[in-house]
């Protein structure tokens, strides 16, 4: 069932092969506790049954509502979530760094590092103006009135046209001024022509779970796929935007393009 590249087939709760199989399961179950002369152990193992098709069916529920996510769950997501029902935790969890068949290249073909304090390195918008002069650390500011952090701009060149294996990885360093207050806040790429008209978008979550850390320095990361490079391709920019517009620090932003076997 897990040989294929995409184990968990596509977004859904469970691994669908396994639905053909559970007549035969059912039989097994049923042969098993019919060899169980013991009423007690009977008993338990009927409500340890129970329990499991219970949670089964909850975790349907939250499926359904958003709450469990199809395929970015891991231990602190799943605990998290664990038996909640409340609104505030419908899309609470993040997408995970996206899949992709193959394996990925060791060394990427092109990067950037933007460390905050020190030169502003070849792509980057200057956004001197707009950094904090904490004499700890120096640091960006996003707020209500500065929602935008600094923006890489990575210009196609023509070897790229027709690839369909690039991926980028991009991280952040951030820190909130509040409780959660980079759940607004998206990692960003686009796609552009020559003329500036969109051609691709796409955003995920800076921070990807809820919790109630404050004025610490964690980091934030997304691995993502590109589309098909084509002609009308001119420009990819990456850059986080605080769609929340609450109070978050960032003071390091680092970009890699790889490629991978496909």
């Amino acid at each position: 069932f897990s040989a294929w590249w995409n184990w968990l087939y596509g977004n859904s709760l469970g691994m669908r092969p396994m639905v053909d199989f559970y007549s035969i399961f059912l039989l097994v179950i049923g042969l098993f506790l019919n060899r169980i002369k013991i009423s007690w152990l009977r008993g338990v193992i009927a409500i340890f049954i129970f329990l499991s098709v219970f949670l089964n069916l909850f975790q349907t529920w939250q499926y359904e509502r958003g709450i469990l996510h199809y395929d970015s769950m891991n231990r602190r997501a799943y605990w998290y979530i664990f038996l909640k029902t409340a609104d505030k935790y419908i899309g609470a969890i993040s997408d995970q760094e996206e899949y992709y068949y193959g394996k990925l290249a060791d060394v990427p073909f092109t990067g950037t590092v933007y460390n905050v304090g020190e030169d502003i390195p070849v792509g980057w918008t200057n956004f001197k103006d707009f950094i904090s002069t904490d004499p700890e650390r120096p640091k960006i500011a996003l707020d209500e009135n500065v929602i935008y952090s600094p923006t890489y701009a990575y210009w196609i060149h023509d070897s790229l046209i027709g690839m369909q294996n690039l991926y980028i990885d991009f991280s952040a360093n951030y820190a909130e001024e509040d409780k959660n207050a980079a759940l607004g806040a998206l990692f960003v790429v686009d796609i552009s022509d020559q003329a500036g008209k969109l051609l691709f978008y796409k955003t995920f979550r800076l921070k990807r779970l809820p919790d109630d850390v404050i004025r610490e320095w964690r980091e934030g990361s997304i691995g993502f796929k590109l589309p098909e490079i084509t002609q009308k391709m001119h420009h990819i920019k990456l850059y986080v935007w605080n769609d929340g517009k609450q109070t978050i620090y960032l003071d390091r932003m680092a970009i890699k393009f790889l490629t991978y076997d496909h």
